[in-house]
């Protein structure tokens, strides 16, 4: 699946004088005295931290505080400044007043000013800010007063086709503006600030004025979000859909059943194929339940495990249905299942499974314990688990393990034929027990559960 590319959002907060000074902090380039992380369990950034470049200092809180299991709400990371529930970064200068600020982050509707303060607005888990900059007027360098341009809200979301009218512009001073849209392939504007919605896309339309003998230059932004809504009757075609990355918003037109639930992950299947639905946008479904269709999903994938977040509220289940794993090999474990749930047949640990959030090696696989599940003791056990990837790299995790009898349990597919223990031809389908199996004319006992 596609990347979600950089986007760009724009917000203005008064004018920019034509004597403003500009300082812009770069989080992909820089670590302005912070740790840049590479793990997940690693600490945040402690409640209160400052970073200071040009004059101008940014300060690091978080809307939840110190007690908050998200800690002051940010890490510095590969790909910027991530932000979680409750982080926010002020700026401030030692002198002067700040005119404007913008900043470029994954997905910008994912913040909001207020102020001289970007706050984080939880659309999923975590979204890194990647710059931040911010326009000021040193103390004493002009007299000029400021434009005054704002707009009322700086964030909209607009589905592809539906009307859309561009807010009003703030502008107390009557003064002539020019207009602009960042991304002309997603959205024009015109002369008079009106806006003609073209493709998916995210835009930032821009109104400025120029200095003049009284009024400082001025801009005020916004940003426009353009999604494309598409209908899926498969899961299949519900991936499918997915590669065109966050410019599409699914509209999930068949029904699903849960194959497994564990906090936040939510592993679905039509039947045939299978896919995560993650995060606390999902309902609070349990294993079996089948989710109606109706309801509207958006790819997220995630250090590369393709995932789906809900977009609104999803249905309440309307019944229980059937799932049973299809039973593999280690050697049957690849990228091409991902997210699904099966039985990995005859795992032989030589030492204790993993406990909670460890790992070990088997057979090539690398069995990682995301749910907590309690570790077993060493021995030989068909392991129920979800098959996932991590920044490419294939695991499995977990969610249960049953003592193998140690007869091979993989079901060849192919013309076989099956034998009781007493020799007798088996016809119809099979019931739980042991059998021989006789394949290409080599024959193999098989355990069926």
């Amino acid at each position: 699946m596609k990347k979600l590319l950089l986007s760009l959002a724009t917000v203005a907060l008064t004018a920019a004088a034509a004597s403003a000074e500009t300082v812009t902090f770069d989080f992909l380039k820089e670590t302005y005295g912070l740790e840049r992380l590479s793990g997940s369990t690693q600490e945040y950034i402690a409640d209160g931290t400052t970073i200071e470049f040009e004059g101008v200092t940014l300060t690091l809180t978080s809307a939840l505080g110190d007690a908050s299991k998200n800690g002051a709400g940010s890490r510095l990371w590969s790909d910027g400044l991530r932000c979680y529930n409750g982080a926010e970064v002020t700026a401030s200068v030692a002198s002067g007043t700040i005119d404007a600020i913008t900043f470029t982050a994954k997905t910008p509707s994912s913040f909001a000013l207020n102020g001289n303060t970007i706050r984080y607005t939880p659309t999923s888990k975590n979204v890194p800010l990647t710059t931040v900059t911010v326009e000021y007027t040193p103390a004493g360098s002009t007299d000029l007063k400021p434009a005054g341009l704002e707009f009322a809200e700086t964030s909209f979301t607009v589905d592809l086709g539906d009307p859309f009218t561009a807010p009003a512009l703030v502008n107390p001073n009557n003064l002539p503006v020019t207009w602009t849209s960042s991304d002309e392939a997603v959205a024009t504007v015109a002369a008079n600030g009106a806006v003609t919605i073209l493709d998916a896309g995210t835009t930032t339309i821009t109104a400025a004025s120029e200095a003049t003998d009284e009024y400082r230059a001025g801009k005020a932004s916004y940003t426009i979000n353009v999604v494309k809504v598409v209908k899926a009757n498969t899961m299949a075609e519900m991936l499918s859909l997915a590669e065109e990355g966050s410019k599409i918003e699914i509209n999930i037109n068949f029904p699903m059943t849960v194959a497994y639930k564990n906090g936040a992950y939510t592993y679905v299947t039509d039947g045939t194929d299978f896919t995560l639905l993650y995060g606390k946008t999902i309902a609070d479904y349990e294993t079996l339940d089948i989710i109606p269709a109706g309801w509207v999903a958006k790819e997220a994938t995630y250090n590369g495990l393709p995932e789906f977040n809900a977009v609104g509220t999803m249905p309440a289940a309307t019944s229980k249905g059937t799932f049973t794993p299809k039973t593999i090999s280690a050697a049957d474990v690849t990228l091409d299942r991902i997210n699904e749930v099966v039985i990995i047949s005859e795992v032989n640990f030589t030492e204790a499974t993993p406990d909670s959030k460890a790992d070990v090696t088997i057979d090539g696989v690398k069995f990682y314990n995301q749910f907590g599940i309690e570790s077993e003791a060493a021995g030989l056990y068909n392991v129920t688990a979800a098959i996932s990837a991590y920044k490419g790299d294939l695991q499995v995790y977990p969610i249960s393990y049953e003592k193998s009898t140690g007869v091979g349990a993989i079901v060849a597919e192919g013309e076989a034929t099956y034998f009781d223990l007493q020799g007798r031809a088996v016809k119809g389908a099979l019931q739980n027990g042991l059998y021989i199996r006789v394949l290409n004319g080599k024959a193999t006992k098989v355990l069926v559960k």
